[in-house]
Order: C-alpha cells, then sequence, then structure tokens
C-alpha cells in the first residue's frame, strides 16, 4: 500500500509540473504580458552647446558627454528583451539652460520601439555647470635667480607677448592675476628661450584652468647679462687741407664712459668715437657739445650723455708765395689764336701746417687756365687753378684766383 501511494504521488507531481510548464509558456507565448525593465549606465547625447554660448554667452563647466542615465521602459515582454543600453537614445539639449549655475537639465529619451514607453521620464536628468564666457588679458610675470660677478649687470629684460589673451569662465578667470614665466636654471649668462607659462593668483599660487584657453601656450624670455667695460673717448682725425695730426690739440672732458654690452661686442671694443673731424675744413680753434651715442644693445653706466670736443690749432699758418705767371698752363685753346697772360707774376697765399708750407717752392705750384668756350679774340679774365706736385702733402690754397688773357689771331707768313 505505501508504495502504490508513493508512485502516484510521484506521478501527480510530474503531471502538476508539465502543467504549469504549459501554462506559463500559454501565458508568455500567446497573451506576451507587458513588463518593466530598467536599463543602467546609458549614455546621453550633448547638443546645443554652440547656441548656449551664441545666446546666452555660456561654457560649459563639466564633462556632460561622459554622463550616463538610468532608464526605465515598459512594454511587451518580446520587445523589452530586445533591448540593450545602448539602443536607447538620450539627448540632453544645453540650449535650453538660461542661467549661470548648476543645472538639474531633464533629458529627452527615444526607446528604440515605438511600442515602448519611459516610466520614469522626469527624472532621467543630469547635472549641468555652467559659466559667463569672458575674455581677458593677462599680463606675464617674470621670475628668476641670477648668480652674477661683479663686472656683470643685468640688461633689459623682456617677454613676448606682454599679456596673454585668454577666454573661459569667468569663475577661473577672476582667479589669474599673472601668467608666470620662470626659467628653472639659475641665470649665469644670457638667456634667451621659448618658455610655458603657469596661471597663477596674485600670490603666485597655481590656478586650475581646465576651461579656459590661451592665445599663446609659449611666451619669448629674453634676459641678457651685460659685461662692463670702461672705453676712451675719441675723434677721428682726417689729414686735409695743409694740416697733419700733428697741427691740432684734441681734448675730450670727460675723456672716458662706462658702459655694458653683451660680452661679445664688448670685447672687441677699444674706444667710443664721438665725431669725424676733416682737417681740410679747420681753420680755426673751436670747441663743441657732442652727444654720446651707444649701438643698440649697448647701456651707458656713467649716465653722462654729452662730451665737450676742443680742437686747438697750433704750428699752422699762412705763406705768400710770388710765382711768375711763365708757369701758367694753357688748355683747350681755340686753333688760330695766341694766347697771352698779361700778369707777370701771380701773389699766391697758402695754408696749413708749418711744417708742410716750408717745403712748398715755386717749382712745386702748376697753374692752368682753361680756355674751353673761348672762340674770339680779346681780353677774357678766367679763374686760375692751383694745384701742386712732388709733395707728400698738399697745403690749402687761400682764396681764388684770375688772371687775364689776350687772345689774337696768329699771323699769316703774308701778314
Amino acid at each position: 500500500m505505501p508504495k502504490r501511494r508513493l508512485r502516484f504521488n510521484l506521478l501527480y507531481l510530474i503531471l502538476s509540473f508539465a502543467l504549469a510548464i504549459f501554462l506559463w509558456f500559454y501565458v508568455m507565448g500567446i497573451q506576451d504580458p507587458t513588463i518593466s525593465e530598467t536599463f543602467y549606465g546609458v549614455s546621453v547625447n550633448v547638443v546645443g552647446e554652440e547656441t548656449l554660448y551664441q545666446t546666452n554667452g555660456f561654457t560649459v563647466m563639466n564633462n556632460v558627454e561622459s554622463s550616463t542615465v538610468n532608464v526605465r521602459l515598459s512594454g511587451k515582454r518580446s520587445v523589452i528583451l530586445k533591448v540593450n543600453p545602448e539602443d536607447i537614445y538620450v539627448e540632453a539639449d544645453l540650449s535650453r539652460i538660461t542661467k549661470a549655475g548648476t543645472t538639474s537639465l531633464n533629458c529627452s529619451v527615444v526607446p528604440p520601439d515605438s511600442t515602448l514607453t519611459v516610466e520614469n521620464l522626469s527624472n532621467v536628468r543630469v547635472q549641468v555647470d555652467v559659466d559667463a564666457l569672458i575674455t581677458a588679458s593677462i599680463p606675464v610675470k617674470l621670475d628668476y635667480v641670477t648668480d652674477l660677478t661683479e663686472n656683470e649687470i643685468l640688461g633689459t629684460t623682456s617677454v613676448s607677448p606682454e599679456v596673454i589673451r585668454v577666454q573661459g569662465a569667468e569663475s577661473e578667470l577672476s582667479g589669474i592675476s599673472y601668467a608666470l614665466v620662470s626659467p628653472e636654471e639659475t641665470i649665469t649668462a644670457s638667456y634667451y628661450e621659448d618658455l610655458p607659462f603657469t596661471f597663477v593668483d596674485s600670490s603666485w599660487n597655481p590656478v586650475e584652468t581646465s576651461y579656459t584657453t590661451a592665445n599663446d601656450s609659449r611666451v619669448k624670455v629674453s634676459i641678457p647679462v651685460l659685461e662692463k667695460k670702461t672705453l676712451p673717448l675719441e675723434v677721428h682725425i682726417a689729414e686735409g687741407g695743409g694740416l697733419l695730426r700733428d697741427n691740432v690739440d684734441v681734448e675730450i672732458s670727460p675723456s672716458r664712459i662706462t658702459i655694458a654690452g653683451e660680452k661679445s661686442v664688448v670685447e672687441g671694443m677699444n674706444a667710443l668715437v664721438l665725431k669725424d673731424v676733416d682737417l681740410s675744413t679747420v681753420t680755426k680753434s673751436s670747441s663743441s657739445t657732442e652727444d654720446i651715442l651707444l649701438d643698440e644693445g649697448l647701456v651707458n653706466i656713467s649716465g653722462v650723455n654729452t662730451a665737450t670736443v676742443k680742437i686747438t690749432l697750433q704750428n699752422a699758418s699762412e705763406k705768400t708765395m710770388i710765382v711768375p705767371a711763365s708757369q701758367i698752363s694753357i688748355i683747350n685753346a681755340p686753333q688760330g689764336f695766341d694766347v697771352t697772360v698779361l700778369e707777370s707774376d701771380i701773389q699766391l697765399v697758402i695754408w696749413g701746417g708749418n711744417s708742410v708750407i716750408s717745403v712748398v717752392k715755386n717749382t712745386n705750384v702748376n697753374f692752368v687756365v682753361d680756355l674751353t668756350g673761348v672762340s674770339d679774340s680779346g681780353e677774357y679774365s678766367l679763374a686760375l687753378q692751383v694745384s701742386f706736385r712732388d709733395l707728400t702733402t698738399s697745403p690749402k690754397v687761400v682764396g681764388t684766383y684770375k688772371v687775364t688773357v689776350d687772345l689774337k689771331p696768329t699771323p699769316t707768313e703774308e701778314e
């Protein structure tokens, strides 16, 4: 009896299980009930960021593109089972934001099947931080350490550009005071480099600028190290007009100044030339004030910008010579005429250093009269050209000279 009852119970259980399976397949396969399911980590598509800036001048301060949301869908079970999170389109339209700050922005949701319904639509939101987008000019500050010798000084340091144009969130830019540039090494020689910069506050503490962009990323840094050198002041003397260098005494006050410049430049400098003096134009002693001009890159350490130059003539005089007119040469005389110089002697005055004029003799003098343009008989007053020969240095001719010449036709044999 017990065995028979056991077999009956087992058969009953098998029939019940089979019936349950049949009913489940009937209900699920034929009736296809409506169910709900939550899909986690659905990606958000961000739109309207450009409109947000153009309309309201706002910029986004957080990475909305990496946000995900949870979407709860309801619908036929057969449809729900086919849905994956990436099939659901979620959109955050930033152009709907109208004020700065943090906004919990409601997203639109498009299910992959029109028969599906979004149950939690009002709760599908993303947090968006926005701020006013502004531009600013940030001054560049240069920070460095030097180790110079007693004979070295710093020249004029510079940075280029001097300001950095930036665009970014107002909350970030309000904390920026400077763009700080700092060479890593100690400055011991002239330093010229392109360096990156760091945005800092008024206490030179770094400022985080995740949402700020700059027009430049590097700054040209110039830190010249100059070497001091004391140089005499000079004038260049060009001999001429019968005067030699020994015929002038030059006194310059101050006689020297101290300058500074790049070592490669000042090493080859032995003096500073104030002016050029052409002795052919000098007839008397003179005094003048000259500007002390330096080439670009040189610095006047002495702070004296002018010097007095006194030029004193010495051992110079005039000499009067009587030269016979027979030494006059006639050139370009017209054919068929005889030319006669009516003067017998020429009184010639010359000027120069005593050592120059003392050696000048009549035989050193050349006189020339040019008859170009003269074609008729008669008397003419013409310029007398004076030059010298066989002299190391020629004196200066004082004044201008003319002679009278007489042109007469050359007599024929019959005449």
